[in-house]
Formats: structure tokens, C-alpha cells, sequence
């Protein structure tokens, strides 16, 4: 199995997370313009509290994708610094095989 970019799985976060977002503040205003709950004596509290809910959620999932993102490119440029710090210093780590010339003229290309 291919190892994918996980770009789909940050895209599908953020629709989750606008969703949430535009729900939730549309609960909070609907909750202030309309009369949502007639029955109820406290009047509309449960509106803008699972609004607020709604909100928080979806900012928490957009932290989540930025959090993803960002670890990715630190993972990547702490792997090229590897890299260039190999590549300087010329050693090659014990567990490798060495690499021979007699390997290239044993097989007579």
C-alpha cells in the first residue's frame, strides 16, 4: 500500500471543521432572531450554548489539520538536515552496507 500524502484526509477535516463552524454560528443567530424554544421558561439558552459548542469543535478540527501540516514539514526538513549533515561529513552509519567498486565488476555490466 502506497503511502498517500494524506491531503484528502486534511481537506475532508476542514469542510468537517467549516461545517461546524457555519452551523454553529447559525444556531447562535437563529437562536437570537427567532424564538426557538417557546416552551421553555429559562428562554433560549440551549441555542447559543450548543452553538458555541459547535464552534469550538470546529476550530478545534482546523487546529488539528494546522498541527498535521506543520509536524509534516518538520518532519521533512529535519530529514533533509540528516541528509546534508551525512552528505557533509562524508561517514556512512554502521548499520549500511559499505559500498565497493569489486560488487560493479563482479557482474560484468
Amino acid at each position: 500500500m502506497e503511502s498517500g500524502s494524506g491531503q484528502l484526509g486534511n481537506n475532508m477535516l476542514q469542510l468537517i471543521a467549516a461545517a461546524q463552524i457555519l452551523a454553529g454560528i447559525g444556531l447562535m443567530v437563529g437562536s437570537l432572531v427567532w424564538d426557538l424554544q417557546p416552551d421553555v421558561p429559562q428562554g433560549g439558552v440551549i441555542g447559543p450554548v450548543v452553538g458555541l459548542l459547535f464552534v469550538a469543535i470546529g476550530v478545534f478540527l482546523f487546529a488539528v489539520v494546522a498541527n498535521a501540516r506543520l509536524s509534516d514539514r518538520f518532519r521533512a526538513a529535519e530529514y533533509r538536515d540528516r541528509l546534508r549533515a551525512v552528505d557533509e561529513a562524508g561517514e556512512r552509519p554502521e548499520f549500511v552496507p559499505q559500498l565497493s567498486d569489486e560488487a560493479d565488476e563482479d557482474r560484468g555490466d
